[in-house]
């Protein structure tokens, strides 16, 4: 770490400071990602062109451009987002990802996200088409919701769920998150409003149903006992050679709520009244 060169980019309240550095550290990472390499005059030209409208800010504190390009790629080298080869050709480093929030100065905690020209491209072309949709006046809740969803998988900001997806430690709710209910299609949001949380041996998972439709599946269940729905699914699992899915018991069984048949499942395994499912989380 130089304390001098943060002091220089941040700002100690008498100088330095004072510049859109996650616009200058972006476009540095972006031509790099675009183009793989580039030399330290070429990323000079990069910086100066990203700031141009700064210039009288730049030359007060760095007097020219390439030492302001030299303290931005020093702070990206240490940070381990760009490595120099040779003697000025750099190269984009492992912990370069494109989507990911990259915190560039930790001690500012300045943050900069870069795409690939690629994302960058069809971002806008998204973003388009929300423009055209209001202007024309069809933008609603459902469609800009979609269109969020579409952004969303560009640019990796809503992180895939695994299949394994459970957490060892009690669920919290996760605004901004959310989850579709597989029942009646709508998204909810992950919170304890509107779904339930479910422990499955020593993971939590969050319900697959909203809360009203958790509450029809209720009504349902209650037609058929969970005693005769477990012994039922007892004498199939026994039967079935080799150890039947999830997805096999519930069709047998005609009850399409996985979590409720993991849970009887699992109390039944728990007791010796059947095997342990073969893969615990599906």
């Amino acid at each position: 770490m130089d304390g001098e060169r943060i002091r220089r980019l941040v700002g100690d309240g008498e100088s330095g400071g004072g510049l859109p550095l996650p616009d200058a550290f972006g476009k540095i990472l972006e031509h790099l990602l675009d183009h793989r390499t580039a030399t330290s005059e070429e990323l000079v030209k990069v910086v100066t062109a990203a700031l141009d409208f700064k210039k009288a800010r730049v030359l007060v504190t760095w007097r020219s451009w390439k030492a302001l390009t030299g303290d931005l790629l020093d702070q990206l080298a240490d940070e381990g987002f760009i490595a120099q080869m040779f003697s000025k050709l750099y190269v984009p480093a492992k912990k370069l990802v494109p989507g990911e929030s990259l915190l560039v100065i930790p001690e500012a905690d300045i943050r900069v996200t870069v795409y690939t020209a690629a994302q960058r491209g069809v971002l806008d072309k998204i973003e388009e088409v929300r423009s055209e949709a209001a202007a024309s006046g069809v933008l609603n809740r459902d469609m800009g919701h979609y269109i969020d969803e579409i952004r969303n998988v560009v640019d990796q900001k809503r992180k895939r769920r695994e299949a394994h997806a459970g957490s060892i430690v009690p669920l919290e709710s996760e605004p901004g998150s959310f989850r579709m209910c597989t029942k009646c299609t709508h998204d909810f949001e992950l919170n304890t409003e509107n779904f339930s949380v479910f422990k499955s041996r020593t993971e939590y998972y969050w319900n697959r149903l909203c809360i009203p439709c958790k509450k029809d599946r209720n009504l349902n269940a209650d037609k058929r006992t969970a005693t005769t729905i477990k012994r039922d699914m007892e004498r199939f699992i026994n039967s079935a050679v080799p150890s039947p899915s999830v997805q096999e018991v519930m069709d047998h069984v005609v009850l399409q709520d996985d979590v409720l048949v993991r849970k009887y499942w699992d109390e039944l395994a728990a007791i010796g009244k059947v095997p342990s499912r073969t893969v615990p989380w599906k």
